[in-house]
């Protein structure tokens, strides 16, 4: 039986389908961005940044909104904000450190360590352990304040009965800020160092994070400005959560006052910097080749040891939840202070998590639960259960180029600099790719348009933009999908792929639909040229294209300082004409805004 021309190319493509149903992150990124745009307009947000992880790494981040209200500075990706509780694992990652070291124990009595008596006065004989600060089980409160230790040193008052609950230290729940300003002292006393500086040096240095507790110390034009809601009067700043310490410094004593750094909730971090930081803990204490603390530490501050409610329990300043996403358990923490709502989830086994923060909104912690909800459902939920997901895709009928509705960029930029990967063999097929028949870069028209604007603008910067790739027939991704299937062909191996197996491809590199068979996707690099628009050299950008690997990562820890700013230079350029790039490979954009580069009917006209 013969085939018609539409079931003869969607054959291969749809018994790809059934046998993967492969997470295609790079297709969708801008559906998942709408709907977090609207989740932010129901609820009325000022600024909101995201950063997903999956298959331990970094796939997604977003920022939206702004950064500064009254001057309309929109947010960007590396700004600063002030996290709030999520804070307190940072306090407790650096006990661990100092448990490991052999210097104290979680069952030590705290005041012991902290250096005056710790006793709940109506249970004088129950020692109270530093165990019990970290899961909140102390019996300790946040009485009439938390910000300083006299509140609770039987030396400094008589007030200090008031930071206690009528309740046996052990006996159950109850969260507790003044513990952990506690815990920031004993880390102090144990260690010899200043808090803000054991905590930099310790955990963010290795980690390669920016930002810290002490606010005088970093950028303060980096900081996502934090507003409260109040009615009849709007958004109002808080300018507190950044306060400087200034002079305070100056009388500062050591063992006594970590509390003026907020060890419960005074971290200042981008969310990107933040995601990293999640990635070690998922990881049971090591990250990108740096072990911060041991997988047994790892897993004591992971494990859920004390019931909060129904629905999450405790362990050593990271809970588990059971209701943020229905049906499904995540590890973390979240925070909430002067407005800004924060979070960081993940699930260690499945290796994925998010990372959401917010510097204003009046949807508060419901406006924080939607967008876990949506990103998870987005990035993480099976496509399997999903019957739009699990259907085979569309091709289209179209036979030319013209029905197809594309025009080959050279139209509009005749001089655009390309070298089409697909049409020769320099490429990690090692040969010439089914449907490429002229190396040529076709593109739907309002792409093409919005790619020559984009050539246009960095011109007069010595700037013009190099094509690898553009519309790809279908025919072209069912070459790819028998070239991963041969196992035998490893040719490119060395250059292409060196750190993975083949099968790993199929783990977000390689999938059996591409959105460049859509018209709207282009793969591309940045040249530098002389005065005169000559001597084009390329950007050094860590890899080459087609490299499958987490150094092609667009925010690959790996690549140097200069690659990641020449990166940035090109998401940013592409970002202005309305692309939006695909995190996993540094290379990849897909146009946002055009409805014909939305999910529809792929294509398979030849190129020619």
């Amino acid at each position: 039986m013969k085939r018609s021309r539409k079931n003869r190319h969607a054959w291969p493509l749809c018994a790809a389908w059934l046998l993967m149903c492969a997470w295609l992150p790079s297709m969708a990124a801008d559906d998942v961005e709408a709907r977090l745009r609207g989740l932010m307009a129901e609820h009325e947000t000022v600024g909101l940044a995201v950063v997903v992880a999956r298959d331990n790494a970094i796939v997604y981040r977003g920022s939206f909104g702004w950064k500064n209200l009254e001057a309309k500075v929109p947010l960007e990706a590396d700004d600063l904000f002030r996290i709030a509780s999520i804070s307190k694992s940072f306090a407790a990652t650096s006990v661990m450190q100092l448990v490991e070291q052999g210097r104290l124990s979680l069952d030590d009595d705290a005041g012991d360590l902290i250096g005056f008596p710790v006793r709940n006065p109506a249970f004088p004989d129950r020692p109270i352990t530093l165990r019990m600060l970290l899961d909140h089980t102390s019996s300790i409160t946040d009485g009439p304040s938390y910000g300083n230790l006299d509140v609770i040193d039987p030396g400094a008052g008589g007030a200090w009965r008031d930071s206690y609950a009528d309740r046996a230290p052990g006996e159950r729940y109850e969260y507790s800020n003044l513990a952990y300003n506690m815990v920031g002292t004993i880390v102090e006393r144990v260690s010899g160092e200043r808090f803000d500086a054991y905590v930099r040096r310790h955990v963010f240095e290795p980690l390669g994070l920016e930002g810290g507790h002490l606010v005088d110390a970093l950028d303060a034009e980096r900081f996502a400005r934090i507003y409260r809601w109040r009615d009849g009067e709007g958004f109002v700043r808080s300018d507190a959560a950044y306060a400087p310490l200034g002079e305070r410094l100056q009388h500062y004593v050591q063992g006594r006052d970590a509390p003026m750094f907020s060890p419960t909730g005074g971290v200042k971090i981008s969310a990107p910097d933040l995601a990293r930081y999640m990635l070690m803990h998922m990881n049971q204490g090591e990250w990108d080749g740096v072990r911060v603390i041991a997988p047994a530490s790892a897993k004591a501050m992971q494990a859920a040891t004390v019931a909060i409610d129904d629905d999450s329990a405790y362990g050593l300043a990271l809970s588990t939840e059971r209701a943020l996403v229905p049906g499904v358990v995540l590890t973390g923490h979240t925070g909430s202070a002067y407005g800004l709502y924060s979070s960081m989830f993940f699930d260690a086994e499945k290796k994925y998590g998010f990372v959401v923060i917010t510097n204003g909104s009046r949807g508060e912690e419901a406006f924080r639960t939607a967008v876990n909800r949506a990103l998870h459902e987005h990035f993480i939920a099976d496509p399997a259960a999903e019957p739009a997901a699990a259907a085979a895709p569309v091709v289209s009928d179209a036979a030319t180029r013209a029905e197809a509705g594309l025009v080959d960029i050279r139209e509009l930029v005749p001089d655009i600099s390309q070298s089409i990967a697909y049409a020769g063999s320099d490429n990690f097929v090692g040969a010439p790719v089914d449907g490429y028949e002229a190396p040529r870069c076709w593109l739907k028209r309002d792409a093409a348009e919005a790619l020559a604007r984009v050539d246009a603008a960095l011109r007069p910067r010595q700037l013009r933009l190099h094509v690898f790739d553009c519309y790809r027939p279908a025919r072209a991704v069912a070459h790819f999908m028998r070239w991963v299937e041969d196992a035998d062909d490893l040719a490119t191996k060395a250059t292409h792929y060196p750190d993975l197996d083949k099968p790993q491809l199929l783990e977000g590199y390689i999938a059996p639909v591409s959105g460049h068979s859509r018209g709207g996707t282009v793969d591309l690099t940045l040249l530098r040229c002389d005065a005169d628009g000559n001597d084009c050299e390329p950007l050094d950008m860590g890899t080459g294209f087609d490299f499958f690997g987490t150094r092609a990562n667009t925010d690959s820890p790996d690549a140097s300082p200069g690659q990641r700013a020449n990166r940035q230079l090109l998401v940013e350029a592409m970002k202005d004409g309305g692309f939006h790039n695909h995190p996993m490979e540094w290379w990849h954009y897909t146009f946002a805004t055009s409805p014909d580069s939305a999910p529809g009917p792929l294509y398979d006209v030849p190129v020619r």
